[in-house]
């Protein structure tokens, strides 16, 4: 990790310190602009590294101080943070590389579809012909999405809010609903497509990278627990049936 401290005295006056924030904010803006950080932290730096360009070496987040570490948590390899105030000055970070961090992240999908289902009363060509028209009427300006939605899709998990599902990983979805969202651009609409609930129109609303980090530490946590758990209740549920068990052993007439 890279570190800069633009310092002040012990007992900084106002003025002190408002003259440490400005020069700190004039680093961040030197480094933002691509200037070198080693250079910017043995020409600026008060800290301990400064002769070493700022370089702190490899850290383990759980051994540095708290401030640096809530600060740097889940950034990424060349991340600047800062200015930090502590009693000592303005800190300025740098992620310089990252090793031993297993990242997870997903690509996520707003959208929002409306669902007809043919029946004995409305055929398959019915059902597909009244979402055509319902993509003409929205082409138009004829129609609001949310209004079509909640008065013709017949998905009650959606309808209610006008055909909107939540962010979503689309690999959740059915293959053919996955695929056409995927193909679609920001805000473009589907042309009708058959599932097997039925005919939809769907409009991708925007995408977004989530980080899963977290959730996929939990559920190997989990995993591990229901593995171990598991392991320990087989070996009792052997252990008694072998208690419980009755063998009677009959001599052999020879």
């Amino acid at each position: 990790m890279g570190h800069i401290l633009i310092g002040f005295p012990p007992e900084p006056t106002d003025e002190d310190i408002q003259a440490a924030r400005e020069r700190a904010d004039k680093v961040i803006a030197l480094l933002e602009s691509g200037s070198d950080f080693a250079k910017i932290a043995i020409a600026s730096s008060s800290g301990n590294e400064a002769l070493e360009g700022g370089d702190m070496g490899w850290l383990n987040i759980n051994g540095m101080p708290t401030l640096f570490a809530e600060a740097i948590q889940n950034k990424d390899k060349d991340a600047l943070v800062g200015p930090i105030r502590s009693g000592a000055g303005f800190h300025i970070l740098k992620v310089l590389d990252t090793r031993g961090i297993e990242k997870v992240t997903v690509e996520e999908v707003n959208s929002r579809h409306i669902l007809v289902k043919p029946s004995i009363i409305l055929s398959e060509d019915k059902a597909k012909a009244m979402l055509t028209r319902f993509k003409e009427e929205l082409k138009n300006g004829e129609a609001e999405f949310a209004d079509l939605a909640k008065e013709h899709s017949e998905d009650p998990g959606s309808a209610l809010k006008g055909g909107e599902y939540d962010w979503t990983d689309p690999t959740t979805y059915v293959p053919a609903f996955k695929d056409t969202l995927l193909s679609l651009d920001k805000n473009q609409i589907s042309e009708p497509f058959r599932t097997q609930f039925g005919w939809h129109i769907v409009q991708l609303l925007d995408k977004r990278v989530a980080d899963k980090t977290e959730l996929a530490k939990r559920n190997r946590a989990h995993g591990m627990l229901f593995n171990r758990k598991f392991k320990e209740e087989s070996f009792n549920w052997q252990q008694e049936m072998r208690e419980q068990a009755h063998v009677e052993i009959f001599p052999i007439d020879e």
